[in-house]
């Protein structure tokens, strides 16, 4: 729950922990992926979760926004990151947040909005004031519950990958290295180029879709086929936590005989998102 003065909204507001809005109206987010690259740069999408009618209707018609709000402890950096839309890519500095940070979710007005009323709001405001509320942008909507957000090694395997540049690799191609703290993935300048594109786009993308099942697939496979030589790399604690929440508890001599079919579960059959994100879609979440 995010720190937050107890103070009444002149006007409806929806939260987690007020009864402004009829039950089934929230406002939340969701972080699916968060990448480190080169430690030059955090890359994180954010999707926004909207479920009340007359808000989104506000956001269509250009009246309110989503604002991200992310702190972090450690470095004392607090930024606020508006959006239009549903989905926003995020590319943070690794100096202005260390190891975690907290992202509260927020709907904010952004032009004026008179007669602020819907039938979603509880009944004694719209018994009070049917004619409704006058508010000047700027003015918060809607906040939900905060989430926590690790930037250390955790179940994610995409945590502990860096894309970088070699010059050793050919264009064209690409190489896996497993002997530090974190596996790279190693391009041509071009090639790196061309990633750091796709991974832009968003982790929606049939772009990058395309580069996990490509790329990062051979190196989460590689990744678990070495498993047992590299017993002392970051990378690998993040690896075994994933296998233990895909409820893949075997040996290291095991998961390196399956490591391919084993590398696909833990990774979310990228394969299979890859032909539905060219074939149908708009069954992609």
């Amino acid at each position: 729950m995010p720190i937050w003065n107890n103070r009444q909204m002149p006007y409806p507001f929806l939260s987690p922990w007020s009864d402004d809005y009829l039950e089934g109206c929230s406002l939340s987010a969701s972080i699916p992926e968060v990448v480190l690259t080169n430690g030059d740069s955090i890359d994180l999408h954010v999707r926004y979760h909207l479920t009340s009618r007359y808000l989104q209707a506000l956001v269509a018609e250009g009246k309110a926004q989503y604002v991200g709000l992310l702190t972090c402890v450690r470095t004392f950096n607090r930024e606020t990151y508006p959006t239009p839309l549903a989905e926003q890519h995020l590319t943070l500095s690794p100096h202005e947040y260390s190891q975690s940070f907290l992202f509260t979710p927020h709907l904010c007005t952004s032009t004026e909005v008179r007669g602020f009323i819907s039938d979603e709001h509880s009944e004694e405001y719209r018994q009070v004031r049917p004619q409704g509320f006058d508010l000047p942008a700027a003015s918060i909507l809607a906040i939900g519950d905060t989430i926590a957000v690790s930037l250390e090694p955790a179940s994610n395997p995409f945590s502990v990958i860096d894309l970088v540049k070699s010059n050793d690799v050919a264009t064209g191609a690409f190489d896996v290295k497993l002997d530090d703290d974190r596996i790279k993935i190693c391009f041509s300048e071009r090639e790196k180029e061309a990633m750091d594109a796709f991974r832009m786009l968003g982790t929606q993308s049939t772009e990058l879709i395309a580069l996990f099942s490509g790329v990062y697939l051979h190196a989460v496979t590689e990744a678990l086929r070495n498993l047992a030589d590299h017993a002392d790399k970051q990378w690998s604690d993040t690896v075994r936590w994933a296998l233990h929440q895909n409820h893949i508890n075997q040996d290291d001599e095991e998961i390196a005989a399956n490591a391919l079919r084993y590398a696909q579960v833990i990774m979310g059959h990228p394969v299979g998102r890859m032909l539905t994100a060219f074939t149908n879609p708009d069954e992609e979440d």
